[in-house]
């Protein structure tokens, strides 16, 4: 006799499979725009485009300005993400990132084999131990995660059941960042229109594959405003000396000046924006205002 399905996990299977038709819809449109403009050398750039961003959309100006500076671009990820629901994870994933930081890294490792783990959160803030549940609850909701139940007081536990997908794991390892950097991006640029009454054209580029003075490395996150080119990095685990030194001679050798954003989990300092080798880094919380600040700045020389 046939068992009645669970009308949760059914939608939860139906969520999954439309994720998976519309990727497949967008790489075939990755193929298409990448041949045209890379001819037959487009198996890298093919096979950075199964996490819903496509190539329908490639900027031309971000494209000239590198060529200008003698580099190489060997792969792209020109920023195109269709589905609000995973828009709103993500912003919901940044906004509460200090909350959640913590339970991301116990999330992303057990979730790369799809194993169950239990975190005890009694030394969690009530805010936090929301933030979390929250969590739980869209990524279940979103079929991204199989199952969860919190223990409230005194255990205050939280077992997780994980799911092995490798759509998953990307948003996980950095996908929902790429995402909450573009929303953000938005944001900023929607509170300095309204504010001064100045239109702000944003175009982006995510990980560029790239030759710069014979180096291969990649840039995480190229955006320009209006005919301003700025660069962004990201570290929000663990992270090196040679990382931030690397992002420096890269910023340096595309002569962007002050352009540059490094985005990093914990500062040295307490304030939410500090500078690192001359840089400027922020936390994450603090990206949007940055980001005002940064485009205020700019429209004004149009005022």
């Amino acid at each position: 006799m046939l068992e009645a399905i669970n009308d949760e996990k059914f939608r939860g299977v139906l969520e999954r499979i439309a994720v998976a038709l519309e990727r497949i819809v967008e790489i075939l449109e990755v193929e298409e725009v990448a041949k045209s403009r890379f001819g037959s050398s487009t198996t890298k750039i093919r096979e950075e485009k199964r996490d819903g961003i496509n190539t329908s959309q490639v900027d031309e100006f971000l494209l000239d300005f590198l060529n200008q500076r003698g580099v190489e671009v060997r792969g792209f990820q020109p920023v195109v993400y269709r589905d609000p629901k995973f828009d709103k994870l993500a912003m919901f994933m940044g906004d509460r990132f200090e909350n959640l930081k913590d339970f991301l890294k116990f999330l992303r490792r057990y979730s790369q084999n799809g194993e169950e783990f239990t975190v005890s959160l009694r030394d969690y803030p009530p805010e936090a131990i929301s933030d979390i549940c929250q969590l739980c609850h869209n990524m279940k909701s979103l079929g991204y995660l199989k199952d969860y139940r919190y223990s409230k007081s005194p255990k205050r536990h939280l077992s997780v059941k994980t799911i092995r997908d490798s759509s998953v794991q990307n948003f996980l390892d950095g996908k929902w960042l790429q995402r909450y950097i573009l929303k953000t991006l938005d944001r900023a640029k929607n509170r300095v229109t309204q504010t001064l009454g100045i239109k702000l054209d944003i175009a982006s580029i995510t990980n560029l594959k790239v030759v710069i003075d014979d180096m291969e490395t990649e840039l995480y996150h190229l955006f320009r405003v209006n005919n301003e080119t700025f660069l962004i990095e990201a570290k929000l685990g663990e992270h090196h000396e040679e990382d931030i030194e690397k992002f420096k001679r890269i910023s340096e050798a595309l002569q962007l000046g002050d352009n540059v954003i490094l985005i990093l989990a914990e500062l040295n300092s307490r304030k939410h924006r500090s500078n690192v080798y001359g840089m400027p880094a922020v936390r994450l919380s603090y990206l949007e205002q940055h980001l005002a600040n940064e485009f205020t700045k700019f429209a004004a020389k149009l005022l």
